[in-house]
């Protein structure tokens, strides 16, 4: 984060970033439900920086154009999203938003909400909980 040059193993610099990208993402998720949307956006931001294939990082960018009514912007992120249909990255978007109170009616059309929310649970059971 200084910026200076650091000579580590590749494995041991990937396992700080992908920590750093976490504690991001963490920071972000508090500063989207706390409704400082420019931080969250901010924090997300970072963490892709560190780790691209964060997809928790990609939801909170998503969640905040939602919020911003940038629906254009929402279908990018759920896009990106690698191993993730864009239904699913629509349901986790839609958890984050509700745990905000700013819930908005998903970009999908046509998918039933209890068949993603199954299809997400059994994708990932940790966040679904």
């Amino acid at each position: 984060m200084s910026g200076d040059p650091r000579y580590e193993r590749r494995a041991v610099v990937l396992q700080k970033l992908e920590a750093l990208a976490r504690d991001l993402v963490t920071r972000a998720q508090a500063d989207f439900c706390n409704g400082d949307l420019e931080s969250a956006n901010e924090m997300a931001s970072q963490a892709i920086n560190a780790d691209d294939r964060n997809i928790d990082a990609l939801i909170v960018k998503a969640a905040v154009s939602r919020v911003e009514g940038k629906a254009e912007r929402v279908n990018f992120y759920a896009s990106h999203a690698q191993g993730l249909t864009i239904e699913d990255f629509s349901v986790l978007v839609d958890r984050l938003c509700r745990n905000n109170g700013t819930r908005r009616p998903s970009p999908v059309a046509g998918a039933c909400r209890s068949q993603r929310d199954e299809a997400t649970e059994k994708l990932f059971p940790d966040i679904a909980a």
